[in-house]
């Protein structure tokens, strides 16, 4: 699952689309893509995703329900990317999630450092993270 957050609309004065970002992410691992409100009008001209409109604490809470079988009826997820979140929000969650649901993987692929993901990109240039994604998309495309 790839969580996209307010922060994304930012984005865009970095130089970075985040919904082709995003699309070609959930494309490449065959993911489901939640959304929240703000960022969800960008994602409706996209065709061939998976994309649910969703509050992001709804979904925190989910992602921690045993008994919840994902948005597609298929079991919980594994893996969870996250982009585009307000840092302190995406802190928050990735706290919770971490102290919760402990299996549970999580990725952060913003340009900031998010100590309580399983995996998060260091604090980088706008420059290098930019180049950065668009290397992470094509080792995932090329597969």
């Amino acid at each position: 699952m790839i969580i996209v957050g307010g922060g994304a609309e930012d984005m865009k004065s970095d130089g970075v689309n985040v919904h082709n970002v995003v699309s070609r992410i959930a494309k490449s691992m065959n993911g489901t893509i939640v959304s929240s409100p703000g960022v969800f009008k960008g994602f409706t001209t996209k065709k061939d995703l998976n994309v649910i409109n969703f509050g992001l604490e709804d979904v925190t809470h989910r992602l921690l329900d045993e008994n919840w079988t994902g948005f597609d009826g298929k079991g919980t997820y594994d893996i969870i990317v996250f982009i585009g979140g307000l840092y302190y929000f995406q802190s928050m969650m990735l706290s919770t999630l971490k102290h919760f649901n402990p299996k549970m993987k999580t990725i952060s692929i913003d340009r900031y450092y998010h100590p309580n993901a399983t995996f998060s990109l260091e604090n980088l240039s706008i420059d290098k993270w930019k180049n950065g994604l668009e290397g992470m998309l094509k080792v995932l495309e090329a597969k």
